[in-house]
């Protein structure tokens, strides 16, 4: 049928007839409606979308807009031109019972930069700046394989930047336990609790402007991309019964089709960086063994609200190690020099690659870290009972850090110390901040390889800190209400027509935060 037009007048594009077209629908499935605008000033444009769905597999829209709007007078052809906008948008959600263990979905929102400044527009949509777009499917293969792939893209309208994924793909295998047996009786074996997972991660990403996005602009040395294979190893045992000890291993392997080489140009102190195409590979190993257990203390009052008082430690000790990456046989570093050897720097050949590089230094480090916990349970008084209930004093309060013995300087990490808790059951208040145990060259802005201790025999120093604290009100009155105002034939017809009366209980929620922050 026809669809009736709707009618106005632009200041820019001067009186007009908008959305008016033809309906059509085709089959119990889909749908499409034609549309057009036309203004006096010699603006027009059209759009296409179409409705579809299938019960209890997929529903979607597609839609197509463009437009020509006239800029400036035509009757002075030096001012006037025309702008050709587009506007593209695409939903489609699939029904998870169509297909079990896979699942395709679509988002898609591609627009031109100056489209809604130019065309009729809510003031929502003139203002976005920023347009999402992205296609998802993933499939489940049993209970051990997981594969999902996905494209994104993310476009500016002010600085008419593209960002996308093209494609973005992971596959991942959950963790399996090789040496465990089938029919185990008993406590299982050390080996037998050794697990083994991966995931592979491939990303081809492309950064470019709306106005080069053809396919003639476009070349592969715009795209950064890359592969990425990890594989952890890990276990957990007993030892001396109280301690628990989980040692573990990882392997990264990256995969590139491009790398990095870096030179100073000619008798100057200007790096010139040069891309070389061809497969480059990466890989690195690293190990981990931590060792914590639990210390429970309690001290019970023999009299007042106060039962007892109750204090869990929960101290950690670890150590990590992986070789240092930057030595000449992984060749996965250089070292260049300027004209007179006065300036050396180091690089890596992977520095811009999408996942990463292997690290460069040694490291042989200690990890420590002690959390604790305290409760304290009072009594509770009622009319018709007496109990108790446990009150949290600190849900967490704990520091961290560690010492590389293989470092060249500052082998001690700064300390970070955290902290939370709940008051009244309703307000969380939360605190973090960072001890900086060295001394500190404001000159520089870089720490001194001495302790603060060996100056002011002061711990250190608070280099960074935050705070906050957070609450919410809401009443009852998302509760149901039931009134005895009112006779019984009153309360039915409240209730049978709802949309005739006012409920001046709104529900309604209050939420307060505040955040304090302190760098030193």
């Amino acid at each position: 049928g026809i669809i009736i037009p709707t009618y106005g007048d632009s200041p820019a594009q001067g009186f007009f007839l908008s959305r008016g077209g033809y309906y059509l629908g085709l089959s119990d499935h889909f749908d499409a409606a034609f549309r057009g605008d036309i203004y006096t000033k010699g603006s027009w444009a059209y759009d296409i979308a179409t409705d579809y769905s299938d019960r209890y597999h997929y529903t979607g829209t597609f839609e197509y807009k463009k437009s020509f709007t006239q800029i400036g007078d035509p009757e002075v052809p030096s001012t006037s031109s025309t702008s050709h906008d587009y506007n593209i948008i695409w939903h489609h959600s699939q029904d998870p019972k169509a297909s079990p263990g896979s699942l395709f979905s679509a988002s898609l929102h591609i627009s031109s930069a100056t489209y809604f400044n130019n065309t009729l527009s809510t003031g929502s949509q003139f203002l976005t700046n920023t347009y999402h777009s992205s296609i998802n499917y993933s499939r489940d293969f049993g209970t051990l394989f997981h594969l999902s792939g996905g494209l994104t893209q993310t476009q500016d309208a002010i600085t008419k930047e593209i960002d996308m994924q093209l494609p973005s793909v992971s596959f991942n295998m959950s963790s399996i336990y090789p040496f465990k047996r089938e029919n185990s009786t008993g406590t299982p074996a050390w080996y037998e609790k050794i697990n083994i997972s991966s995931s592979t991660q491939i990303q081809n990403n492309l950064k470019t402007y709306d106005s080069l996005f053809t396919v003639q602009n476009i070349g592969k040395s715009q795209f950064n991309n890359g592969i990425e294979h990890t594989i952890p190893i890990s276990t957990s045992l007993k030892i001396l019964k109280y301690f628990t000890l989980t040692p573990s291993a990882t392997w990264n392997e990256r995969w590139y089709l491009s790398s990095v080489k870096e030179n100073f140009y000619n008798n100057t102190d200007s790096i010139v960086t040069d891309t070389v195409r061809g497969f480059r590979r990466t890989g690195d190993y690293s190990a981990n063994a931590s060792m914590s257990t639990a210390i429970y203390g309690m001290y019970a009052f023999k009299s007042g609200n106060i039962v007892a008082i109750r204090h869990v430690m929960t101290p950690t000790i670890s150590f990590n190690y992986h070789p240092d990456y930057a030595v000449p046989a992984y060749n996965y570093y250089h070292t260049i020099t300027n004209y007179n050897d006065s300036i050396s720097l180091r690089y890596s050949s992977f520095q811009n690659g999408i996942f990463g590089y292997p690290p460069a230094g040694k490291s042989e480090a200690i990890g420590f870290s002690l959390d604790n916990n305290l409760e304290m349970k009072v009594k509770t008084h009622t009319d018709t009972s007496d109990g108790t209930k446990k009150i949290k004093i600190f849900e967490s309060l704990s520091l961290n850090g560690s010492y590389n013995f293989v470092a060249d300087s500052l082998k001690l990490s700064h300390i970070g110390l955290q902290g939370r808790t709940t008051l009244f059951e309703k307000v969380q208040i939360s605190a973090s901040s960072t001890l900086d145990p060295y001394q500190f060259n404001r000159a520089t802005g870089q720490d001194i390889n001495q302790y603060m201790f060996d100056k002011n025999k002061s711990i250190g120093t608070i280099s960074n800190a935050s705070a906050t604290c957070s609450f919410s009100f809401n009443p009852d009155a998302m509760k149901s209400q039931k009134s005895n105002k009112g006779s019984t034939q009153e309360q039915e017809n409240v209730a049978k027509h709802p949309g005739d009366y006012i409920d001046f209980k709104i529900p309604w929620n209050l939420s307060v935060n505040y955040n304090l922050y302190y760098n030193n």
